[in-house]
């Protein structure tokens, strides 16, 4: 395992055998490198888990969480290489430096709207994190008078 935080605190990429699993914190060479916008994100800190990487053997095969299809792809694709990202990421190929990496994400990350899944995402751990507060400072659920709306219906805890 490899701690690769950046675009959030929780990415966690496993390595087995000749493959390593990298979730979020790579996209596809064509594409680039996943958004820092996020609660925890911050671009430098991706810059240098992407670093932490990319030092894997270059025929380590990298298996994508999800494609976006880059403009001009008409597939998806969800394996690359390490070669591949070092060679041809148009975010943080070779002769990239930090600086340059987190200037062009934080430009970019400011020009992206929410992701359409966000909430659905975000919310059960918003509940979790709640309960989890709520039992440390000994509070009863029931005694904080807040509704939470979601889209599976339930309105309130």
């Amino acid at each position: 395992m490899l701690h690769s935080p950046g675009h959030t605190l929780a990415c966690l990429p496993y390595v087995v055998g000749d493959a390593a699993f990298v979730g979020d914190t790579l996209f596809m060479p064509d594409y680039g490198t996943a958004r820092c916008d996020f609660l925890g994100g911050n671009a430098r800190t991706l810059y240098r888990s992407i670093q932490k990487v990319l030092t894997l053997p270059e025929q380590m095969r990298l298996f994508l969480c999800h494609d976006y299809k880059a403009p001009g792809r008409d597939t998806f694709q969800h394996e690359t290489s390490v070669a591949e990202q070092i060679n041809g990421n148009v975010h943080v190929h070779k002769g990239i430096s930090e600086d340059e990496f987190v200037k062009m994400r934080t430009e970019r990350d400011a020009t992206l709207g929410m992701p359409r899944l966000i909430i659905p995402s975000v919310q059960d751990r918003s509940i979790c994190s709640l309960r989890r507060y709520l039992l440390q400072k000994r509070m009863a659920l029931s005694t904080l008078n807040c509704r939470l709306f979601f889209s599976n219906g339930l309105s309130a805890i």
